[in-house]
């Protein structure tokens, strides 16, 4: 990596992996996006995000990263994020339609077409609300919920 950071979220798309987001300092949100390639070997900086981002949720799905909620510096303090980006196969960031929800350090995996979000934390406390994208009709919605709140936790798919 060319940027030491953390809090950042992580995804893989045709053998590239993309570190999005985070912080370099611990104080402040980044919009940085670096990629590395796994046949070649290097790293290399990518498109930043449009909105810096501390502790997003990041998928891959269809050939795109998508990036969800997380938190940033703003004027007032810190914000947090219900917006989400998507990284089309130029490398270009594009907003698609935000979460129902602020989240960031909430936990995402790609599924069946669809992107699932679960919990994280919305500036006073972690959730237990779960949602779901449908990048087809570009559409959110709310479904069963966690039994337990949850932040800054992971989640994973398998495939059996």
């Amino acid at each position: 990596m060319r940027n030491r950071r953390y809090g950042c979220g992580a995804a893989c798309v045709n053998g590239q992996i993309y570190l999005v987001g985070g912080s370099s300092d611990g104080l402040s949100s980044t919009d940085s996006v670096e990629c590395f390639d796994t046949k070649l070997e290097k790293w290399k900086m990518c498109q930043p995000l449009t909105t810096s981002r501390l502790g997003p949720a990041v998928v891959a799905l269809g050939g795109c990263v998508y990036v969800m909620g997380g938190s940033t510096q703003a004027e007032e303090g810190i914000k947090h994020l219900c917006t989400v980006e998507m990284m089309d196969a130029s490398g270009m960031w594009v907003p698609v339609a935000s979460m129902h929800s602020v989240r960031s350090s909430a936990s995402a995996v790609a599924v069946g077409g669809l992107i699932y979000v679960f919990g994280g934390f919305d500036g006073s406390q972690r959730a237990e609300s779960v949602e779901r994208y449908d990048p087809v009709s570009d559409t959110w919605e709310f479904i069963a919920a966690m039994t337990e709140k949850r932040g800054a936790h992971s989640a994973a798919a398998l495939s059996i």
